[in-house]
């Protein structure tokens, strides 16, 4: 009975099939013959070489000659165009009109401040001759109005009253010409292209 339980068993295990099994799907590097890592042996102490994408696609791109003499070159630059030389020398006559205008305006302008300082000046001048002669006048009678006691006649102060009345208009008016010194050096600091040294 033992054997024939052996038997049976025998032949179940035949019979059923083993499993099989389906193989493993291959997955391919996208990437693989691009770059490549240098395998080779180095010395101690180098650096690895860096790998260059862009040069090994470089490498199999082909350069026009001729484009690129164009491109790269400064050949693409036009070349200037040359001056007229009427519209040059009309430009340069131009300039130097302009410029001896400047110069000639500045030199008008010059003399009108010169000479309205020197009419001021002469005024003055005037003004302080007068001034010295009209209060000599008064001195003069003043002296000899005989005021060593302190007292004068009616008429000599009269006189004398008059003499000084003249020599204090005459100081002021030579006064009010000198005051006009700070004006005229005033309305030059506010006059475009006015030159202080006019004034001296």
């Amino acid at each position: 009975m033992l054997t024939a339980l052996l038997l049976v068993l025998a032949q179940t295990t035949t019979a059923t099939p083993a499993p099989t099994r389906t193989p493993a799907a291959v997955i391919t590097n996208p990437l693989a013959g691009t770059v490549k890592p240098d395998t080779t042996p180095r010395a101690l102490g180098l650096s690895s070489p860096a790998s260059s994408p862009l040069g090994a696609v470089g490498a199999r791109v082909k350069l026009d000659q001729g484009k690129a003499k164009t491109i790269f070159t400064q050949e693409v630059v036009p070349t200037p165009a040359k001056a007229d030389p009427a519209r040059a020398a009309a430009v340069k006559k131009s300039m130097t009109e302009q410029l001896e205008t400047a110069m000639t305006d500045e030199n008008e302008s010059e003399m009108g401040w010169r000479e309205r300082e020197a009419d001021r000046r002469a005024r003055l001048a005037d003004a302080r001759a007068s001034q010295r002669e009209v209060c000599s006048r008064y001195a003069v009678a003043a002296n000899s109005a005989g005021m060593q006691d302190g007292r004068v006649s009616d008429a000599a102060a009269v006189i004398l009253g008059a003499l000084l009345a003249d020599c204090t208009t005459a100081t002021r008016k030579a006064d009010v010409i000198e005051a006009e010194r700070a004006l005229v050096a005033e309305d030059c600091r506010k006059t475009p292209g006015c030159k202080p040294g006019w004034l001296r």
